[in-house]
């Protein structure tokens, strides 16, 4: 498999139909937002490979590098060639296996001999994506009677059919499927990846890939549809095994019990993200709007949930294939998706209680952070003298900033330990400080030389993509830690920061000099920018965060300055 790289925000895969096809579709579709396009060769009429060359070709003009799926359907049920059926409740239907007893009453779904034995009187039968249920009533004359128990609609040829109490076991790869990946290797086209359905094992699966690595190219990737009851019970061993993995909640939301499916969902992608595979989470995301053009609230907050649970990817299919707004959902998905997958600070953190115990109603706790040479000490200092009746304190306890054990955790521990080690130090502080202020009568402003946001802007500093990593820690952390009221960030240029820092006594540059190089610089006042952002979103206004630059401002003016904000 490829080196996985999980994008920024969960990507957008469309189905290629009827209303999603000529150039023009494709171009926009792109231009919407989708970075998937999705082949689905179940439709045995349509010229997939003629649709997967043109995709590539006008992807290519447009520069965009999207991915091509070809979703083969497996050996499952589907009716045989009938007219049209409108069936409603009360109808009786005869289903059998062969042509030849496929009239009158009888309708034919080839392969439906496979069941025999394993269909029992009251087993169901759904047909038109679960809209239409079925009981089974009875066997005669090799088939299977049933009766419309709920919903109605038209039955048409290549209708799926599923009896999920079955246990039927299914071919992933048919002749074909092999033709067609034939067809398009002959065609100079290869799919980025290819897709198998209807999977009740590990081993099949192996073994449908084998069949297909025999003449397949190394650089195609295989995607397991989760959609049968006896896979989800293995999810880790299936998500091992494929490249990537799709949860294909039309056919699996008909097996499982439906308050069952969102939860399988999430653990399913949680599965997926903890090995280190792309997932799509599939079907049904916006068919109100795509046929509306209005969007239904819960649409977008199933888009939501899916981006927040971390899935690669979400999958549209009726949306882009039979819809009178094929590239508008497209949008919104994306727009939704990019929205959903911003990174935000919990709220928790900031409301959960007991949150700052000591703090009374009067009481400020105020932040001074930056980077290595911008200035802090001297503005503590300056600020002790001015405020002599606040609470001068580190952001950690001063056990915390021993020198052997600072510089082990910054330069030695695997990071994630390195930033378990310094909020742990926010904690301690909090209790330092209530039991602190337990003992006063009267309460006063506490200062912090630094707060819990430099351990987020150290790690960021390193490597940007720690910052959704750490969120998670930050929303357990909230009402145990100290949350400043007024941050005050002073930034400068690397230039003058390095110019300060060679200034120093050299015992004191030890630290400094540890990340003094110009990225880490840019991409720490990138997080503090970020910080303020997202502070002010938070939308309590008693929280606030304020960045000063410090270049061309003498140490007198940045005190006069942010005394003036602080007090």
């Amino acid at each position: 498999m490829k080196n996985y790289q999980k994008p920024a925000s969960a990507e957008v895969m469309v189905t290629i139909g009827p209303t999603l096809e000529t150039a023009g579709d494709i171009a926009a579709a792109i231009d919407a937002g989708a970075g998937w396009f999705r082949l689905p060769t179940g439709y045995r009429a349509r010229n997939h490979v003629a649709h997967a060359l043109l995709v590539r070709e006008v992807a290519e003009r447009k520069g965009s590098n999207v991915n091509i799926l070809f979703d083969l359907p497996s050996e499952r049920l589907r009716l045989g060639r009938i007219t049209p059926r409108d069936v409603s409740p009360g109808v009786e239907l005869s289903f059998s296996d062969t042509a030849g007893e496929a009239s009158g009453d009888f309708v034919e779904i080839p392969g439906l001999d496979k069941l025999r034995g394993m269909v029992a009187l009251g087993h169901r039968v759904l047909a038109l994506d679960g809209r239409i249920l079925l009981r089974v009533l009875g066997f005669d004359s090799g088939g299977i009677r049933a009766i419309v128990e709920r919903g109605s609609g038209r039955l048409q040829t290549n209708n799926s059919i599923i009896f999920p109490d079955g246990g039927a076991v299914f071919s992933l790869v048919e002749t074909a499927d092999v033709e067609l990946l034939r067809k398009a290797e002959a065609s100079g086209l290869v799919p980025d990846w290819v897709a198998l359905s209807m999977i009740t094992s590990v081993g099949q699966f192996n073994a449908a890939v084998t069949t297909l690595r025999g003449f397949l190219p190394n650089s195609v990737q295989f995607m397991a549809k989760l959609e049968t009851r006896e896979i989800i019970r293995n999810g880790e061993g299936i998500v091992r095994a494929a490249d990537g993995i799709m949860v294909a909640r039309g056919d699996l939301g008909l097996v499982v019990e439906p308050e069952d499916m969102p939860q399988i969902q999430e653990r399913l992608v949680k599965i997926a993200l903890a090995i280190g595979k792309p997932v799509i989470v599939a079907t049904q995301f916006l068919e109100s709007y795509a046929s509306s053009g209005v969007p239904q609230r819960c649409e977008l907050t199933d888009l939501a949930a899916a981006a927040r649970q971390g899935a690669s990817g979400i999958m549209l299919g009726k949306e882009t294939v039979f819809s009178d707004h094929p590239i508008e959902s497209i949008g919104l998905a994306t727009r939704c998706l990019k929205a959903a997958s911003r990174i935000r600070l919990p709220i928790g953190l900031f409301l959960r209680e007991p949150r700052n115990s000591f703090l009374g109603d009067s009481t400020q706790l105020i932040a001074i952070e930056g980077g290595n040479g911008v200035g802090k000490t001297t503005l503590i200092e300056s600020i002790r003298v001015k405020h002599p009746d606040w609470t001068i304190r580190r952001g950690v306890p001063d056990a915390w900033m021993e020198p052997q054990m600072k510089m082990r955790m910054i330069r030695d521990a695997d990071w994630m330990a390195s930033a378990f080690y310094f909020f742990s130090g926010s904690m301690e502080l909090t209790r330092e400080l209530t039991l602190l202020f337990q003992r006063k009568i009267s309460q006063s402003t506490v200062c912090l030389d630094r707060s819990l946001w430099s351990t987020l802007a150290v790690h960021v500093g390193h490597d940007q993509s720690r910052l959704a990593e750490l969120m998670p820690m930050l929303e357990l952390m909230g009402g145990h830690v100290c949350v400043p009221n007024k941050t005050v960030v002073l930034t400068a240029s690397p230039e003058t920061l390095r110019r300060r820092i060679s200034e120093k006594d050299p015992s004191e540059r030890v630290f400094d000099e540890l990340t003094q190089n110009y990225d880490y610089s840019e991409q720490e006042l990138a997080f503090y920018h970020w910080l303020r952002d997202a502070v002010s979103e938070v939308g309590l206004p008693q929280f606030q965060v304020e960045i000063v630059n410090t270049d061309d401002l003498s140490s007198d003016e940045v005190v006069n300055y942010v005394n003036r904000l602080i007090s």
